[in-house]
């Protein structure tokens, strides 16, 4: 790069030159962006940034394969001033060392400006330039990342830790927009397919550092020139949409959308609602095309090969039935679409030999690149060849070809098309992998019939280009644990629907919850649906579920009638403050997604009417509302509110009015929380809990003070600098790999990995005060963070340590618990820390590496300081309820409540604070026995481990048939858990005067090798008496309960089974459960 001398123009000369030429909008009255180079400020008509070229932060720059702290706060730096630009020179280093980089900031006639950057080394190993801006963040953020969020002064941090985006894969379209009160400016790329980049977001002290990389083209290891691409900067006036629409026109031209749009299957436009299923339930299909309209419907078939999933491709050999089950699901008017895997190639599979040659190569670490997982008890593996390669590209679109002739679908999905990489083969025949995914999606436009359409995984503008559909993952819910972070949803804004509603449908990714799964579901929906405007998506369904349709099923139905209906399209004109995501709607209406006093609505209004009508409710953020209609299957309520819920979770909403003479309590005592109430057949189960004194300290929701860092072998410690809070998320690495993050319902504490690692560890501190009156207890599960990880790994020493902390170091007792695991199974642990009733303790959770330290993912889930009344302990409190069915008696858990009727249907309980309640509506003779309890009636549920229950959806709840284990053959009960959550079988039974008990076997059945294990419980009125968690592959595990401690009385026996996490072969079998003597 050829230096350039600093400018001799005196300062005032200069001032009066910037401003000539800087200082000069396009047009009067227009939002423009003016750069001074004297103060590094940029004005942007409604607001200012500055660039970040001087001794603040490292934001300009060079990255280099092997030269550091190449950052502009250590160079030497000048600023070169001309008519119409200015470039500010970095330099570092002499000699072999020695590296200069020029930015480049130019006007240009229409008010914006570019910023552009020129690198060189002596040293070979540029894989990067970089320049950068520090935002106030009295401004927000809005970034197409994860298909789009909004960070903020009070929200400032990216969930899963994330700092850095790389384009575009995760950063979806090469913009930003930063907003400010009255308008905002875009930032954004002028490329196409050129270049890889990396959006670098981090925050501290009121500020937001911005660093916009552009990556060489890899491999790196001769550069000693590089180039960034074109950035652009302008201003508009408005809310964020208009700069994304600014964008969104940009891009349109530049990349022909709206050409390429044109030239879709005609039928892609009707298509208004997705299911993700194999086409295994024929009846299911049948059923669901009498609730909606089969028509707009697309279904989504992962399980279509005669492979198993991801297993042996290129291999697209479909089942022997699959032709005859598509044209089955095509007759009722369906579109089907067929999972592919874009650039899947089994190492064992014949093509590999002539395909390796194009794998993709890590630009870093220079490994080939696979896909890598596991499955049960299979490991998952494919290499990831790159579509520039033309031989890859014929090869793939011939077995396309074929595959659409042999079995007829409408579409294919190109699983996997969201990644690309820089990789360091370079280019594959004249192409990097952008092209070559854009090629071939062309390509393969090109071959198969006009009629046939493409989808894809996530979406970003590579594959917008050529995909009518693409599925969309949900920033905020944590798929492989099920749980999600409200805050983080709250962050979701529809950046890249902005950009590419027009040009491709959007869906829940496969992994979205299915409605048996209540909050869960909901949480995917707000997500993907109300906040990125998807159509709606079912995944999974069975028939029992769509012909026997819950209450939010019927909701979610009914919703997807009204989109068939409607055919709503993306509407950014016009948006408020409240606004999640607007629609046109057919006919000229509209309709939002949009936040209210309650919760969120979908509302909609015809065209030409006055007001507005509500579609859908949720009900969330509030423990008590006033509306007339009823939350189905909610039972707290009076004449003018619903009351108890907790503010925490979310509930749908219906218009119908509530009524007063079915069950229902009416008068609940102050802070006392309703955990469970639900109506069976000759019971009702009421969980309380007192909420006068906190339950537990959630340490994933701490205000803190909590410290962490990581301890070297050596005893070299680093860590935070300062004390910090779980609230909203947290994520820090330290110096030699050490990393803490807040992943959901969990931490992620990944031990150091480079420098000294061997007997190191990472480590977490809280500082937390016990209550005086309570025992407590710490409480937590420990584990690898996945099944990869555990195929990787040779486990994870977990240790707790418990001090109190005004004790002197020297001579405090410490308290220590310490368990292994080199599994994704959790284990529990506790420590008990009731001796320091009243005191502050110090709680430290350590985890140590083994003999090496690869993948050692080591996650504490739900960590908490449980506080736990003693016997005697809880207060005594009064609620109120109505019921139509008489209540014969209340039994409970700590057997201390009671029931006095007082007429007319109205009964008053009295109750300890916090107790599990059974109310007996026909408690029955007394049975002779032996009783076999599979033949006798029961009551079935599922219960899920974040505290909501649903009804039992096949294979889920309890089944009367045979089992088999270890190869013996019982009648009992199947007993399937669901996902992260219990199969609990109640039974209502007059016990007799003496002598009964519990009898019978537990297993899990044969063939279910890659269970984790199921849990055993049996528990009579709440209280459990018998427990065993049990793996595959064991004989009968008998069980003989003793009920003498409830002789004579009526009670409720509960047979439960856990999937201790995840469900998968959870097999779980009761056999031959009888009452006898």
């Amino acid at each position: 790069m050829k230096r350039k001398a600093r400018s001799a123009l005196s300062f005032s000369i200069a001032i009066i030159l910037v401003f000539s030429i800087f200082g000069s909008m396009a047009a009067a009255n227009q939002p423009g962006v003016v750069y001074h180079p004297t103060t590094g400020l940029i004005d942007f008509t409604y607001g200012s940034v500055t660039l970040g070229t001087g001794s603040s932060g490292q934001l300009t720059g060079i990255r280099h394969t092997s030269l550091t702290n190449l950052w502009n706060n250590v160079a030497i730096a000048s600023t070169d001033i001309k008519r119409g630009h200015t470039t500010v020179e970095h330099s570092w280093g002499s000699g072999q060392s020695k590296a200069d980089l020029e930015t480049t900031v130019r006007k240009k006639y229409n008010g914006t400006l570019t910023v552009s950057q020129d690198a060189m080394t002596q040293a070979p190993g540029i894989s990067g330039v970089q320049w950068g801006m520090i935002v106030p963040d009295s401004y927000d953020l809005i970034l197409p990342v994860l298909g789009g969020i909004r960070l903020t002064a009070e929200s400032p941090d990216a969930a899963y830790g994330f700092q850095q985006f790389d384009y575009p894969n995760i950063w979806e379209a090469q913009m930003f927009l930063i907003q400010g009160e009255d308008g905002g400016m875009l930032v954004h790329a002028d490329d196409d397919a050129q270049f890889f980049k990396t959006l670098h977001v981090k925050h501290e002290n009121g500020q937001f550092y911005i660093g916009m990389e552009t990556h060489s083209p890899a491999p790196f290891a001769a550069i000693t020139e590089a180039v960034s691409t074109d950035w652009r900067l302008q201003a508009y006036a408005g809310e964020w949409v208009e700069g994304a629409e600014l964008y969104r026109g940009w891009a349109d031209q530049e990349f022909g959308l709206s050409a390429l749009l044109a030239e879709q299957p005609a039928w892609t436009e009707d298509i208004q609602f997705a299911v993700v299923t194999d086409l295994e339930d024929q009846p299911m299909l049948e059923a669901l095309a009498q609730q909606v309209e089969a028509e707009q419907t697309l279904l989504v078939v992962p399980g279509w090969r005669l492979d198993p999933y991801d297993v042996n491709f290129p291999d697209y050999t479909p089942k022997p039935d699959m032709a005859t089950r598509i044209q089955a699901a095509q007759a009722l008017g369906y579109r089907v679409m067929l999972y592919v895997n874009i650039f899947g190639v089994s190492p064992d599979n014949p093509a590999y030999t002539s395909m390796q040659q194009y794998q993709v190569i890590d630009p870093y670490t220079l490994q080939p690149v696979y896909s890598e997982y596991t499955a049960g008890s299979e490991q998952i593996k494919f290499a990831q060849i790159n579509p520039a390669s033309e031989d890859w590209r014929e090869l793939f679109a011939d077995r396309m070809v074929e595959l659409v002739q042999t079995v007829q679908p409408d579409a294919l999905h190109l699983d996997q098309s969201l990644l690309m990489y820089n990789d360091a083969n370079g280019e594959i025949d004249g192409m990097n992998m952008m092209e070559g995914n854009i090629a071939l999606h062309r390509e393969l436009r090109e071959q198969l019939p006009d009629n046939v359409a493409l989808g894809g995984e996530s979406l970003n503008e590579i594959t917008t280009r050529y995909e009518a559909f693409a599925q969309r993952h949900a920033y905020g819910v944590f798929a492989p644990s099920g749980t999600w972070d409200q805050r983080r949803i709250d962050q979701v804004v529809p950046a890249s629907s902005a950009i590419f509603a027009p040009y491709t449908k959007i869906y829940g990714h496969p992994d979205h919850a299915n409605p048996m799964t209540e909050d869960y579901f909901l949480a995917w929906h707000k997500v993907v649906q109300n906040r990125l405007g998807s159509i709606p998506v079912l995944t999974r369904p069975n028939h029992a579920q769509v012909s026997g349709a819950s209450p939010l099923m019927e909701q979610f139905l009914d919703e997807v009638n009204w989109y068939q209906q409607h055919r709503p399209t993306a509407d950014l004109s016009s948006w408020s403050d409240n606004t999640l995501f607007a629609f046109k709607t057919e006919g000229g209406g509209s309709a939002e997604y949009k936040r209210d006093a309650y919760g969120e609505k979908l509302s909609m209004a015809a065209a030409g009417a006055p007001g507005e009508t509500d579609v859908l409710r949720y009900l969330y953020g509030q423990s008590s509302v006033e509306l007339p209609g009823q939350i189905p299957g909610w039972h707290l309520y009076d004449d003018t509110r619903l009351f108890g819920l907790n503010p925490d979770r979310t509930y749908i909403y219906s218009d119908e009015l509530r009524d007063l003479d079915a069950f229902h309590i009416d008068d609940l005592p102050a802070e006392v929380a309703v955990k469970r109430l639900s109506l069976k057949s000759r019971h009702t189960v009421l969980a309380l809990q007192d909420e006068q004194q906190a339950d537990a300290t959630d340490l994933l929701d701490y205000a803190g003070p909590i410290r962490a860092g990581e301890r070297l072998g050596d005893g070299t410690v680093n860590q935070t600098a300062a004390p910090f809070s779980s609230v909203g998320g947290f994520s820090h690495t330290f110096a030699q790999g050490g990393t803490v993050q807040h992943w959901g319902d969990r931490i992620l504490a990944h031990p150091p990995y480079t420098g000294s690692w061997q007997g190191g560890q990472t480590w977490l501190e809280f500082d937390v005060t016990l209550p005086s009156d309570r025992d407590s207890f710490f409480r937590t599960a420990v584990q690898l963070g996945s099944a990869q990880n555990a195929q990787s790994s040779d486990g994870v020493t977990f240790n707790i340590l418990a001090w109190e902390k005004a004790a002197p170091a020297a001579t405090r007792p410490v308290l220590e618990a310490e368990q292994f695991n080199a599994t994704a199974s959790p284990i529990a642990m506790e420590l008990d820390l009731s001796q320091w009733k009243g005191k502050e303790v110090t709680l430290r959770l350590e985890t140590h590496p083994g003999a090496t330290v690869d993948n050692d993912s080591a996650v504490w889930v739900t960590p908490r300081v449980a506080h736990e009344q003693q016997a005697g302990q809880s207060r005594s409190v009064v609620l109120h309820l109505v019921s139509p069915e008489p209540v014969e008696a209340v039994v409970s858990r700590s057997g201390a409540a009671d029931v006095v009727s007082l007429g007319n249907d109205r009964y008053e309980i009295t109750t300890p604070a916090t107790d599990q309640l059974y109310l007996l509506h026909d408690a029955g003779a007394v049975p002779t026995l032996p009783l076999a309890l599979d033949t006798t009636p029961f009551d079935a549920s599922l219960w899920f481990d974040n505290g909501t229950e649903s009804l039992p959806q096949s294979p889920f709840g309890g089944y009367a048939g045979t089992g088999t284990v270890s190869g013996v053959q019982k009648q009992g009960l199947d007993a399937h858990p669901p996902q992260r959550g219990q199969t609990q079988i109640d039974y209502v039974v007059q016990l007799p005067t003496a002598d009964a008990r519990l009898t019978g076997l537990a297993g899990i059945k044969d063939g279910a090798d890659d269970s984790n294990g199921v849990g055993f419980r049996i528990a009579v009125n709440g209280k459990e008496l018998w427990s065993e968690d049990l793996l595959p592959g064991g004989a009968w595990m008998p069980f003989d309960v003793s009920l003498d401690d409830y002789a004579g009385q009526a009670v409720v026996i509960s047979l439960i089974t856990d999937a201790l996490g995840d469900y998968g072969y959870d097999w779980a079998f009761w056999g031959e459960p009888q009452l006898r003597h």
